[in-house]
């Protein structure tokens, strides 16, 4: 009878041991029930100096919750049963080690609840074997991206956000119900599940809160409807207000000060959006010219990083917005949307005051990003008239006045048959509105320019739906200087050479002096492939100066070799481009050239190949190249570790790659260097004999890039039934890896860490690659992983996770594809040479297409046809193209497949 009881009384201990979830600190977990008697058991481990809170968040209606914790057979806390949804407040465990804790309640029918697991202090207690960070799935955000929308259903309860923050960053998070009744609510947590308080309501629609980060890492916020019983329609977003050098970059089309867009027509759920470069010292006014009914247009405003300069600012007037003065130096991205049931028709324009120096944003290629479809410009000189029909079908003309400062003008504008009312608006060369035109059947107005330069006129019939016979006419009164045709334009200097040094030192002010053959000619001066300047004034009556130089706060990591100020005369003479050359501490380089940008390598366990890349001297002095190898020379080895070119001369390196590696692939980077220049050679070895591995790591290399830090998922296994201890380092400070440990789990089923840009890179702006890597250290043996930091822009599709492992408990794997562009659908094709694997059902040997929605996400799923020998890894090339009827460049990204057998390899 005793054995018995003995027996009973170690299945319960067993059984109520298996059903502890084992948990991290910062860890949160979806709805969970109890009833009473049936309490929730978890895990955890902390030490000395953390203090342990525990939120219970409360789904049933007046429900209470209990809390025990225990260490081994000692009760150390126990909590009666509270309505307080903080159950456990600062627990201070005594040792470090592992605890205990049952969540209870009293309420007969049972309650349900949402928990935290929060963590004050070090907080860098191991965790449990087997830990998870919370059954609650995670929407990843990246701050300053576009909002994401969605349907937030009754059922669902609650729903999971993270997104990545810099210490003392300033962040914004904006949760906005889009329809029906339903209260928005989140609460916000630092990565280690500290709540942090401070949200605030702005009706019963928004609900938001601003947050300094305390610590590098990921933050979370857990969002749901306030009474959890309605659907909630919601938009989020999460907005960098300060640094937001890291945030994604816009993708709609580009307008320069003055630009004028024709006829556009959107209706409810639609949006025109479109960006534009501007000072902190210009005041921006956006005219929004209703075009038939009368309309109801909204604007948001947001400042890179995403930040709202103005919020959903509604209103049937034009101006919407009138002399604003803007908080930096940057690029803006204005949003335009309506209330209108049928729709609202417009045209609009962009309007400045202030330096207004020109230029719009630019890619990654440091050139101009494509335009708005403006308005073609008609010129139209002083002394001479224009005639035609402005037909119902153009609704709209817009022409090229011929001005200069010290002239008087009358500009007429006559009906020449029917009875269509001519109108016409006039606008100086950065589109502030000039007032004063009258009449009805002719109507005039006198313009005296203030600014130089040509200014505009945009010419319509009243009601827009009768046309018009007109005759324009642009008449010089008084003194007509400069209206000579035909002057010639002359530059000095003929190059702009300006300077950045490592301090604030250095050539950034460049006077230009400006000469005519006609002395009294008016000349524009106009930015070209160059943001990062502005141009003062942007015209002037020659001969004159105008003075370039660098924005405040301006961005000049990429700077396009076809930088230049582009003078044209106005009275028709040929345009003139004055080349801008921009050095800095990364362009005063020594320059060579390499015959390639990468090599693989297939290598027999014990074997060995070599292959030569060839470096040539574009340099106008002798310079020195050294070969730094990202790989031990026990893989790789680069022979001779410098070569002296003298210039125009080419000499070679010669790679020689070994099958002694600890894992079956590896990839990694040379660098080639100066001191001042740099190239990379990616390097992968893949090893094609001796057997399989027990551990195993994919991806084998991982790009992250700068403005757009998302965490990427690396992926850890073994494939046998042993649990190895890992240990996770990275090469420097500019990477940030979380986990730093943990133990494989048993039988081919991978755990996971994420990789990230560290404060290191963010705080610090990189202006070229940045080779590095992550360093899996297993017993005696370490497999590695390469990383890059990239400050060029990241392609606009991308995987968040760039590796499947499939395994015989596993065969399949679905990869989440992510559109970044808000605009154009996005066309794949994936593409690999492995007959094993397939995507989507289909052979990856044969191509695999498919189309990802702007801004959203769809499915790869890579399954087996057979199963390979275990270890076998495949490199499947990703395409995707973005633009009208998929005309865009060609992005390429890779991802790796992985198939482990359990049971099989050697074991370190």
């Amino acid at each position: 009878m005793q054995a018995l009881l003995t027996v009973l009384l170690l299945f319960t201990f067993i059984q109520g041991l298996s059903a502890q979830v084992p948990l991290a600190l910062g860890a949160i977990v979806g709805e969970t029930s109890v009833r009473p008697g049936e309490p929730y058991r978890f895990r955890f481990r902390a030490g000395t100096k953390d203090r342990i809170t525990i939120y219970a968040n409360e789904l049933t209606t007046s429900a209470c919750f209990s809390a025990k914790i225990t260490r081994g057979k000692d009760e150390l806390l126990k909590q009666s049963c509270s309505t307080n949804n903080t159950v456990v407040s600062a627990f201070p465990p005594p040792v470090e080690d592992e605890y205990v804790v049952e969540i209870g309640t009293t309420r007969t029918g049972g309650a349900a609840f949402w928990l935290v697991l929060a963590c004050d202090g070090p907080c860098s207690a191991e965790p449990p074997e087997g830990a998870e960070a919370g059954s609650m799935e995670v929407n990843r955000m990246a701050p300053g991206a576009l909002p994401l929308e969605g349907l937030l259903e009754s059922g669902s309860r609650v729903r999971r956000f993270q997104f990545p923050v810099v210490k003392n960053g300033r962040y914004q998070v904006r949760l906005e119900r889009t329809d029906g009744s339903g209260l928005p609510r989140f609460n916000l947590y630092n990565p280690a599940g500290k709540y942090i308080p401070g949200a605030e309501t702005h009706g019963s629609a928004v609900y938001q809160q601003t947050v300094s980060a305390s610590t590098d890492g990921d933050y979370q916020f857990v969002m749901y409807e306030s009474g959890y019983n309605s659907d909630l329609p919601y938009r989020v977003e999460v907005n960098c207000l300060l640094p937001c050098s890291m945030a994604p970059a816009y993708e709609d089309p580009t307008l320069r000060s003055g630009d004028v867009v024709g006829v556009t027509t959107i209706h409810p759920e639609e949006l025109y959006s479109f960006q534009f470069l501007a000072d902190q010292k210009d005041r921006i006014t956006l005219y929004l010219n209703d075009i038939g009914v009368s309309s109801i247009n909204c604007l948001t405003l947001r400042a890179q990083g995403g930040q709202r300069v103005v919020d959903n600012a509604c209103t049937s007037r034009s101006p919407i917005i009138s002399d604003l003065t803007l908080p930096t130096t940057g690029v803006y991205r204005a949003e335009i949307t309506t209330t209108r049931d049928g729709g609202s028709t417009f045209w609009l324009v962009l309007g400045c005051d202030g330096p207004c120096g020109g230029g719009v944003p630019v890619g990654a290629d440091g050139k101009e990003l494509p335009s708005a479809a403006v308005m073609p410009l008609i010129p139209l000189k002083a002394g001479a008239s224009q005639k035609g029909l402005l037909s119902t079908a153009e609704r709209m003309l817009r022409f090229n006045l011929d001005t200069v400062p010290s002239n008087t003008y009358q500009v007429k504008l006559t009906r020449t048959a029917g009875n269509g009312l001519p109108v016409f608006y006039l606008y100086n060369s950065v589109g502030k509105y000039i007032p004063g035109g009258a009449g009805s059947t002719v109507r005039t107005q006198t313009l005296v320019p203030a600014s130089s330069g040509p200014h505009q006129l945009v010419m319509l019939e009243s009601g827009y739906n009768t046309d018009l016979p007109y005759k324009l006419e642009l008449v010089c009164q008084s003194p007509c200087l400069g209206t000579e045709a035909g002057a010639e334009v002359t530059i000095a200097p003929d190059v702009i050479r300006m300077e950045v040094s490592e301090g604030d030192g250095g050539v950034v002010r460049v006077p230009i002096d400006i000469t005519t053959s006609v002395p009294g000619t008016a000349v524009q001066v106009e930015v070209v492939n160059a943001p990062w300047v502005r141009v003062s004034p942007g015209a002037i009556v020659a001969p004159g100066q105008v003075v370039v130089e660098l924005r405040d706060g301006a961005d000049y990591s990429t700077v396009s070799p076809d930088a230049a100020i582009r003078v044209t005369s106005v009275s028709g003479g040929a345009s003139v481009l004055v080349p801008i050359e921009l050095r800095t501490p990364a362009t005063a380089r020594e320059s060579f050239s390499v015959t390639t940008e990468g090599v693989q390598f297939d290598v027999e366990a014990k074997g060995q190949k070599s292959e030569i890349v060839e470096v040539t001297s574009e340099s106008e002095v002798p310079i020195v190249v050294r070969a730094i190898s990202g790989l031990p020379t026990s893989v790789l080895e680069v022979t001779p570790a410098e070569v002296a070119l003298e210039p125009g001369e080419t000499k070679a390196f010669a790679l020689t790659a070994k099958g002694a590696l600890a894992q079956d692939a590896l990839r990694a980077a040379v660098v080639l260097s100066t001191g001042t220049e740099r190239k990379l050679v990616s390097v992968t070895v893949i090893r094609t004999g001796g057997g399989d591995l027990t551990v195993g790591v994919a991806p084998t290399s991982i790009d992250l890039y700068t403005s757009r830090n998302f965490p990427q998922t690396v992926q850890v296994w073994n494939s046998k039934d042993d649990q190895l201890r890992w240990d996770a380092t990275v090469s420097s400070t500019l990477f940030s890896a979380e986990p730093r440990f943990a133990l494989t789990l048993p039988g081919a089923h991978p755990n996971t860490l994420e990789v990230s840009l560290g404060s290191t890179a963010i705080s610090n702006k990189l202006l070229e690659p940045v080779p590095g890597s992550l360093v899996f250290q297993v017993q005696s043996s370490q497999i590695e992983v390469g990383l890059m930091a990239k400050p060029s822009s990241p392609p606009k599709l991308y995987a968040l996770e760039a590796a499947a492992v499939l395994s015989p408990d596993n065969p399949s794997k679905s990869i989440q594809l992510n559109s970044a562009n808000p605009r154009y659908v996005a066309c794949v094709t994936l593409s690999g040479t492995d007959s094993w694997l397939r995507a989507n059902g289909s052979a990856v040997s044969g191509g695999v297409a498919l189309s990802v929605q702007p801004g959203k996400s769809a499915p790869v799923t890579f399954s087996i046809s057979e199963a390979p020998p275990s270890g076998t890894r495949a490199f499947v090339t990703v395409e995707s193209r973005h633009g009208e009827s998929c005309s865009g460049e060609v992005e390429r990204m890779s991802l790796e497949v992985v198939y482990v057998s359990g049971q099989q390899g050697q074991v370190f």
